[in-house]
């Protein structure tokens, strides 16, 4: 009997891997992107409305439009 246990639990996970997103190159829903310097922050905020990896609706933060 255990071992239906545990094969239920494994179809049940790889039900789980196979309905999750891929995330390569993207933040995780409501992470910010992290920057090291001023300069690589200024250049963020530059691109972050044509660049399709950033999801400004998502984030946690209120975003200030100029």
């Amino acid at each position: 009997m255990p071992a239906f246990y545990i094969m239920l639990f494994a179809a049940l996970g790889l039900i789980a891997l196979l309905a999750m997103r891929e995330t390569a190159k993207r933040p995780l829903l409501g992470s910010v992107p992290t920057v090291e310097t001023p300069a690589e922050a200024a250049a963020l905020v530059e691109r972050q409305e044509t660049d399709p990896l950033i999801d400004t609706s998502t984030m946690p933060l209120p975003v200030r439009r100029a």
